[in-house]
């Protein structure tokens, strides 16, 4: 839970190259499910997506510096601190 993943993307045409074959999101925790998806919040949309193509990265501080401006914008406490 709160991981950075890159979660895949098919896409179509399989072979575009102005599609992101991947999505930046957080890892939400998995759906319970016997095939192993996992729940993830899309960082581009702000969308709950279900995937079980991912990859956990280290967490970039871009994406630190943007979840801490979500939560200023949403007035949330300031003892809340995501970091990697």
């Amino acid at each position: 839970f709160g991981d950075y993943a890159q979660v895949y993307q098919d896409t179509v045409p399989h072979n575009s190259t102005d599609l992101p074959c991947s999505v930046n999101t957080i890892v939400l925790g998995p759906t319970g499910n016997i095939q192993g998806t996992y729940k993830f919040y899309n960082l581009d949309t702000g969308r709950q997506i279900v995937a079980d193509q991912f990859t956990v990265l280290p967490m970039p501080r871009e994406v630190i510096d943007w979840v801490h401006a979500i939560a200023d914008a949403q007035q949330m406490p300031a003892d809340i601190i995501f970091t990697d």
